[in-house]
């Protein structure tokens, strides 16, 4: 099912399709929800309010710009692409999520995990540094997102520090 209600596209249960929003019917009042879809592709070509993913599955999804957040509830093998801004991304229990951003939203986004696990923010790097002619020179940077944390007491107050791994 795929069903606008006012200014909410709300989209169920889709599996194995590619879904394209016309971006003359989008404004930046849209919220998008998807629910239980599995093996998708979707873009979202313009300015939106917010978005949801709840209980979706092998979902690439790419969402050029979005004023509020976004949410990513109970999902697993997500890439989720950022064209120009997304303020927050909350990934919840949730397994194998992928954020992906370009040179202009590397440093308009910001990821939020509770209770997930394999999640990773991929970015580019800087023009000019790295050697474009150069086979071994990688021209992005990906990071894992912690999934394990250190609390202690340090001069009284609960110190947290984020586990690279554990050996």
């Amino acid at each position: 099912m795929k069903v606008l209600r006012y200014k909410t596209w709300e989209v169920s249960n889709y599996k194995d399709e590619t879904i394209e929003f016309d971006a003359d019917g989008i404004d930046s009042g849209f919220t998008f929800n998807f629910f239980n879809c599995e093996n998708i592709k979707v873009a979202i070509p313009k300015k939106i309010k917010n978005f949801m993913l709840n209980k979706c599955k092998r979902v690439e999804i790419r969402v050029e710009q979005c004023v509020s957040m976004g949410e990513i509830i109970k999902c697993e093998r997500i890439k989720l692409t950022v064209g120009t801004a997304v303020p927050q991304v909350s990934i919840e229990v949730c397994h194998q999520v992928e954020v992906f951003a370009t040179l202009e939203s590397k440093h308009r986004v910001s990821v939020v995990t509770t209770a997930s696990q394999s999640c990773s923010f991929k970015y580019p790097k800087d023009p000019g540094t790295f050697d474009p002619t150069s086979e071994e020179a990688e021209d992005s940077v990906s990071v894992a997102i912690p999934e394990s944390f250190l609390s202690k007491l340090v001069g009284g107050k609960l110190a947290t520090t984020p586990e690279e791994g554990i050996d």
